[in-house]
């Protein structure tokens, strides 16, 4: 138990250092490309990334999958078991890196017909090449980064990550500077991802020697299961990367390449809080899978609603802190040209909130191993986005877009998720997830409206820095106020409350 909790909090602590120079690093990055090669080429790299973010489906969500088989031979001390699991992952990794370069080579004949009014771009299938091997490549690699997850030692990945995106975006900066060359910036990518990845095999090596002995192959029933879950879970990933991945694919068809230019620099403050987020839920998942080995469903369900006011907590003050902060900062940072509608920007935040709320429940179907209860919804949300996604951006552009991805989450993954979590991990009564997540949306929106009112009547007539200082103050606070007056007689908010306390006293 002392050993889970030691690991969940190192994790957690890496993540939150690697996030703060993420962060810095991402603007600095974003500003000295801007200025270098323009919104026509961020567009094109924002469809492109996408491309291949649909394309890395082929995955078929092998890797969650690889994180909780290895849990049970971790908690037995089962080496040898480890090392067949490792060696099978190997191999079904390459066979993918492989297949997504062969796949990613057929979109090639259709790129024109999904760029757009970029006529500034050249060489757009040199780039697009550049960007598939970049992708290809980190497959080869990815069944050892699995690996120090699932024994609760993120942050070893975190820490070579951590180094060499500075030593990536240095390299980047210096030669976008002095030579304007896209190719260089996509070159210098794929080095340092192929170097990065290697040294993270070479430190598993180091601590898990074992994973080199000479194993015999798993027997074709262990190999079965790990299919059969991995497609459940392909089912979950799939619908995740068409309501997330297609949207800039579908903005450059409906509207224009720039446009996601545009909208990617709103993506990217998303990106950065999803991520962060994404790390957390990496942080604690292991923790949490070995948590559910032991304990029984009341157990769970406590630890569960613990997790769940933490990420309401996280994300309300992010959707508050983003309606406040995000149009002055876009104008200071990169210029009134880059700006989008307020309406867009609260789909935004709404579409950032919906998905965060999805990561406590993913935690523990992922614990649980409950990826079989998954595999038709998926299917419907991603039928239901492109569906709402197209009718609706042909009819509203941007913003038709944005909203389709939104109705098809209200009307599957909100709801689906909690019922299946409720029913089959913790076997309460779902209606429990569903007044909780009323009750909080109220307190978000509640929030979120007293908010827009100090924007447009207390700081409207301030100047830019005024007006992004005082948002930011003034969201604090209003965040602060809510969460108290809704939730302090709350046994989470209270455990919490004592958790902090106890950090504080204990570093005094």
């Amino acid at each position: 138990m002392k050993s889970r909790t030691k690991n969940a909090a190192k994790n957690t602590i890496f993540s939150i250092q690697y996030q703060f120079v993420n962060i810095l690093l991402k603007f600095v990055m974003r500003s000295v490309f801007i200025y270098c090669l323009g919104k026509e080429y961020l567009g094109v790299s924002g469809v492109f990334s996408n491309i291949l973010t649909v394309l890395a489906l082929s995955e078929l969500g092998i890797g969650t999958a690889i994180i909780y088989d290895l849990y049970d031979p971790i908690a037995k001390g089962d080496e040898n078991k480890v090392a067949q699991l490792i060696r099978f992952y190997r191999n079904i990794y390459s066979i993918i890196g492989i297949f997504i370069l062969i796949c990613g080579m057929g979109v090639i004949p259709f790129l024109d017909k999904i760029i757009k009014d970029v006529p500034n771009v050249n060489n757009i299938t040199a780039i697009y090449i550049l960007f598939l091997i970049n992708t290809a490549s980190t497959y080869f690699f990815a069944q050892y980064i699995s690996l120090f997850n699932a024994f609760q030692k993120n942050y070893i990945n975190t820490r070579y990550n951590m180094i060499f995106s500075i030593l990536k975006v240095l390299l980047e900066c210096i030669f976008l500077w002095f030579f304007r060359s896209y190719f260089v910036y996509l070159t210098i990518e794929i080095i340092i991802s192929i170097v990065c990845n290697y040294l993270i095999y070479k430190e598993a090596i180091r601590h898990f020697p074992f994973i080199r002995k000479k194993v015999k192959p798993l027997v074709i029933s262990e190999k079965k299961h790990i299919f059969i879950n991995a497609l459940y879970n392909f089912s979950r990933k799939f619908s995740g990367t068409i309501v997330c991945a297609t949207d800039n694919i579908l903005m450059s068809i409906l509207v224009s390449t720039v446009v996601v230019g545009i909208y990617s620099n709103y993506a990217l403050i998303m990106q950065i809080v999803s991520t962060s987020t994404v790390m957390l839920v990496n942080a604690l998942t292991a923790g949490v899978g070995d948590y559910c080995v032991n304990e029984d469903g009341d157990s769970k369900y406590k630890l569960f609603r613990r997790i769940n006011f933490m990420y309401f907590s996280l994300y309300m003050m992010i959707s508050i802190g983003f309606l406040s902060a995000i149009q002055p900062f876009i104008q200071i940072w990169i210029g009134n040209e880059f700006l989008l509608s307020y309406s867009i920007v609260i789909l935004i935040m709404v579409n950032c909130y919906i998905s965060g709320m999805k990561q406590p429940l993913e935690i523990f179907i992922s614990a649980d191993g409950l990826f079989q209860k998954l595999s038709v919804e998926p299917w419907i949300t991603a039928a239901l986005n492109l569906f709402f996604s197209v009718v609706m951006g042909k009819q509203n552009g941007i913003l038709g877009v944005i909203l389709g991805t939104t109705i098809s989450q209200l009307l599957t993954d909100v709801w689906y998720y909690g019922y299946i979590v409720f029913k089959y991990s913790f076997n309460q009564k779902f209606i429990c997830y569903i007044e909780t997540y009323i009750k909080n949306i109220v307190v978000v929106v509640v929030a979120c409206v007293f908010m827009i009112w100090g924007d447009m009547y207390l700081f409207s007539d301030l100047c830019l820095i005024g007006q992004l200082s005082a948002n930011i103050f003034f969201s604090l606070v209003i965040f602060v106020v809510t969460w108290m007056l809704f939730f302090h007689k709350t046994e989470e908010y209270i455990y919490f409350q004592k958790l902090i306390l106890k950090i504080i006293s204990t570093r005094k």
